[in-house]
């Protein structure tokens, strides 16, 4: 287990050290969300018509909502790839691929 009160501070960290720290994190937060999930998804099960469960220290509220999708396809074949173009925000986003390292996997 990792104690996260006492990791140091990402600045004093060889990159070594940053990307094991970062491998180890991964690992556990993967673990904790799968967990979380099947946690809500059973919530969700139980809380259906009922709205809320609670305990002695949290309650849970099952609240629903839409989401709106668009036909990406659709507009550019009707409208062209310049109007779509014009009227789209892209932003740039960038991600960390975490995976165990060879030495990782032989120990």
């Amino acid at each position: 287990m990792i104690d996260i009160n006492n990791l140091p501070a990402a600045a004093n960290l060889s990159d070594a050290e940053l990307a094991d720290n970062i491998g180890r994190l991964d690992f556990f937060a993967n673990a904790i969300d799968d967990k979380l999930k099947a946690y809500k998804d059973a919530a969700k099960v139980r809380i259906n018509g009922v709205g809320k469960i609670s305990g002695n220290s949290y309650d849970i509220v099952v609240r629903s909502d839409v989401a709106w999708t668009i036909n990406t396809k659709l507009l550019k074949d009707t409208y062209g790839e310049a109007w779509y173009t014009k009227h789209s925000k892209q932003s740039v986003r960038v991600t960390l691929n975490v995976k165990p390292n060879k030495a990782l996997a032989v120990a």
